[in-house]
């Protein structure tokens, strides 16, 4: 057994089934390291979900503007700026402006944009 209690631990996916709306300081965050999109596509999500923990993803489109075949797939390092600049700004979209590299073509998104998520991206 993992964890005797898992509901205060949360593994970070770009699979999540929650999003993560603020990080609560008695909650453990496990920033997923399974990273090949294509050919182990979910295995982060899979993994916690058979160790009984639940998942969440970053609110990347609910912030930012990213192209359609841009992928939510983010490094560990990454993961762990934003969680620090969240933590210090508490401002999603300037967190991820700050944090995301440039090759994401990350924008502050409009009001009257829609969501252009790739739900074929892998884990963060």
């Amino acid at each position: 057994e993992f964890l005797e209690d898992s509901t205060n631990v949360v593994y970070l996916t770009s699979d999540g089934d929650e999003v993560v709306r603020e990080f609560d300081p008695n909650t453990t965050y496990i920033i997923g390291g399974i990273v090949d999109r294509n050919r182990m596509k979910g295995a982060t999500a899979r993994k916690a979900r058979l160790q009984g923990l639940r998942t969440a993803r970053f609110p990347l489109d609910e912030y930012v503007a990213m192209g359609a075949n841009i992928t939510r797939v983010l490094t560990v390092n990454c993961c762990v700026d934003i969680i620090l600049e969240h933590l210090k700004t508490k401002d999603w979209t300037q967190t991820f402006l700050k944090c995301l590299p440039e090759r994401k073509g990350a924008q502050e998104k409009g009001d009257d944009e829609e969501d252009s998520g790739d739900d074929d991206a892998g884990d963060s």
